[in-house]
């Protein structure tokens, strides 16, 4: 009897583990699928920016695109705060 309610128990609480866990999986899903969109809209914003320095006049000379746009904003605050090489 004791062995049975323990089972059950076991069972549903591998049950209230699974649910939570589908959840997150699902919160997760969606977070990253926002920034898939919102890494769509950048690329689409800074190729943009290069055509239209492409436009004005710099056709002659290959852009570089870290001197058109600065990708620093981009960065996590502590990959800011340490400098590359030091750990």
């Amino acid at each position: 009897m004791i062995l049975g309610l323990l089972i059950i128990i076991l069972i549903l609480y591998g049950l209230v583990l699974f649910w939570v866990l589908n959840e997150r999986l699902k919160s997760i899903s969606l977070m990253i699928h926002k920034n898939q969109e919102n890494l769509k809209k950048v690329e689409e914003k800074v190729f943009l920016l290069l055509s239209l320095t492409e436009e004005g006049g710099n056709t002659k000379t290959s852009v570089n695109v870290e001197d058109s746009f600065c990708f620093d904003a981009f960065e996590d605050q502590k990959n800011v705060s340490d400098p590359k090489g030091d750990k």
